[in-house]
C-alpha cells in the first residue's frame, strides 16, 4: 500500500501540467490507481483513528474511576 503510494507519487501526470490533456490520465489507468490507493489509505486511517478514539475513552474510564498512576 504505501509503495504504491510513493509510486503514485513520483508519477508524471500530464494533466497536472496540461490541463486540457488530463484525459490521457484516464486511459493509462493512473485515475483508477489513485482512486484505489485513496480508498485503501482512508480505510486504513479510520481503522487508526477508531483505536486512538477508544484507547483515550479508555484512558479517560480509568481516571475517572482514579485508578491512573501519574
Amino acid at each position: 500500500m504505501l509503495a504504491e503510494f510513493l509510486v503514485l507519487l513520483g508519477t508524471f501526470d500530464v494533466g497536472d501540467f496540461i490541463p486540457s490533456l488530463d484525459w490521457v490520465s484516464g486511459l493509462n489507468g493512473f485515475n483508477v490507481r489513485v482512486k484505489k490507493c485513496f480508498e485503501e489509505e482512508s480505510v486504513l486511517f479510520h481503522k487508526v483513528n477508531r483505536e486512538v478514539v477508544q484507547a483515550l475513552e479508555q484512558v479517560a474510564r480509568l481516571a475517572a474511576q482514579n485508578q491512573v498512576v501519574d
